[in-house]
């Protein structure tokens, strides 16, 4: 059967996995959508990508280039697996004033750990901070105690990428919930960059106060209407 299978895949015609596409909205490169594809259907459920390709000052760079995504913070722990064992890695990044919201931040390992192209070389320095086992970050500290990591440790092929292709894999259902949830999921991260950016303005200024107030009340709803909506 692998054999049958091998030929298949050597059939089948797949787009330059290194070229850019739009997917949800965002400036992707086609092997990230593929691998990106997968990890929806262990899910069972479309990612809210908050970043794609895009030089937002608080990612230091990875995202100038393909292969990084920012997904929203919402059921965090099971995108962090899903995203891992299909071959992306990464870590669920929490709320830090003046700097960034809550999110998740993956990059693909296309092909292998050292593979250079369509990736930042920030991204490419965080795949091997990751492998480490530290945080990917400035500092490169270690990781939180715990974090995901699979055994063996998962890269994502080119026969992973033609494989989506020959038997793409199954496609969420996209219902009323799910866009309700996205739409959510969207404008809290949105929110969550806001009061990011307001809380490195200097205290002294009321009306900033008051703007992170309001923010944080809106945020506050959003959080809650999340959690009424049944799983998606």
């Amino acid at each position: 059967m692998p054999r049958i299978l091998d030929r298949v895949l050597r059939r089948t015609t797949v787009p330059d996995p290194y070229a850019l596409s739009t997917y949800h909205g965002k400036l992707l490169d086609n092997a990230t959508i593929a691998a990106t594809k997968v990890a929806e259907a262990i899910l069972g459920y479309q990612l809210t990508i908050i970043q794609g390709i895009g030089g937002a000052a608080a990612s230091g760079g990875t995202h100038i280039e393909g292969r990084a995504i920012d997904v929203a913070p919402w059921d965090i722990s099971r995108k962090d697996r899903a995203l891992k064992d299909v071959g992306f890695i990464g870590w669920p990044r929490g709320y830090v004033p003046g700097l960034w919201g809550a999110h998740g931040h993956y990059v693909l390992v296309f092909e292998s750990r050292s593979n250079a192209r369509r990736i930042a070389a920030a991204a490419l320095r965080q795949i091997g901070s990751f492998f480490r086992g530290r945080n990917g970050l400035k500092g490169d500290g270690p990781d939180v105690q715990g974090a995901y990591r699979p055994k063996p440790e998962r890269v994502f092929t080119m026969k992973d990428y033609r494989a989506t292709f020959a038997t793409p894999p199954p496609k969420p259902t996209r219902t009323r919930v799910t866009r309700a949830r996205n739409r959510l999921a969207e404008a809290q991260a949105k929110i969550d960059q806001a009061v990011a950016l307001l809380d490195a303005t200097p205290d002294a200024r009321t009306a900033v106060h008051r703007e992170i107030t309001d923010l944080r009340r809106a945020d506050r709803i959003l959080e809650q209407s999340l959690k009424d909506l049944p799983p998606r």
